[in-house]
């Protein structure tokens, strides 16, 4: 027999023995051997179900295009000597970046919002939509397939359904141009959503422009009523660190003066996409 051989029968030899043995102190000690295994069994579960979780946290947002230039703009409270931080943003924020900032290239804003009552022609629903303005669908990666992302949410009382709802309210009728009854107020549907890719953190069956919202121009220039989500995405190569300093030296010179609330303060941060939807999944 080739001395190869040889060899591989006595490592098969020596496998059949220590299996045997093992399978003997096994048997032997039958109540610390099921411990054991127990054990082992429990760990690969639980580590299993960890790496599940971590993977199905950190595939939220991963379809954007240019994710790593989009960002969330928080802020840091500080309310009758209590610090917080908040999501919710004050209005003027939009003009303020958008105008006088070039270093970001879109800029969008949210509302709250539980939902709406919507309804078309006999057809009556309840769903989860927001206010927001135009630049989201430029910055945001959700493809159409009834109507221009550059002007569908430009214009008042403009509203872009995704497929499932416009079918829902319309069945197979084209949508653009129809009417949709919004809180007693009516909107014109102008896009349609392809089928929204998952694992977004936004929950929502249409977008309404903002000006639809019909806010007061003193809630609008108040520096002091905050109801909206705002997302910014930056041009490339640019230093947010840098941008987030200038942004606060400014709120700090500029609008603290203009604060009316004694003892109240706050002060803009810039936060990546990325992290806010490991650390805040909004309206699941």
């Amino acid at each position: 027999m080739p001395f190869g051989g040889t060899v591989i029968l006595k490592q098969s030899s020596m496998l059949k023995n220590y299996f045997k043995t093992a399978l003997r102190n096994l048997l032997k000690n039958k109540g610390y051997s099921f411990i054991n295994l127990f054990g082992l069994a429990i760990g690969m579960a639980v580590v299993l179900l960890i790496g599940l979780w971590v993977q199905y946290e950190t595939s939220y947002d991963t379809f954007h295009a240019h994710r790593k230039n989009i960002g969330v703009v928080k802020k840091k409270n500080i309310f009758n000597n209590e610090k917080g931080v908040q999501q919710g943003i004050m209005l003027p924020l939009y003009d303020e970046l958008k105008t006088n900032y070039p270093e970001v290239k879109y800029i969008t804003r949210l509302d709250w919002s539980d939902g709406h009552s919507l309804l078309a022609g006999d057809k009556k629903l309840s769903k989860r939509g927001h206010f927001a303005d135009g630049d989201f669908l430029k910055m945001f990666s959700f493809p159409l397939l009834k109507g221009n992302a550059d002007n569908v949410l430009k214009d008042p009382y403009s509203i872009v359904l995704t497929e499932s709802l416009a079918g829902a309210l319309f069945g197979k009728i084209d949508p653009i141009g129809k009417t949709v009854k919004i809180d007693k107020g009516d909107l014109t549907v102008t896009g349609v959503f392809a089928k929204l890719p998952e694992h977004f953190h936004l929950d929502f069956h249409y977008l309404m422009s903002l000006p639809s919202a019909g806010i007061p121009k003193e809630r609008m220039e108040s520096w002091q009523w905050n109801q909206f989500y705002t997302y910014i995405k930056l041009k490339p190569g640019t230093d947010v660190n840098q941008l987030q300093n200038k942004f606060q030296a400014h709120v700090k010179k500029e609008i603290y003066p203009t604060l009316t609330q004694v003892g109240s303060t706050f002060l803009p941060f810039f936060q990546p996409l990325w992290i806010n939807s490991q650390c805040i999944v909004m309206n699941p």
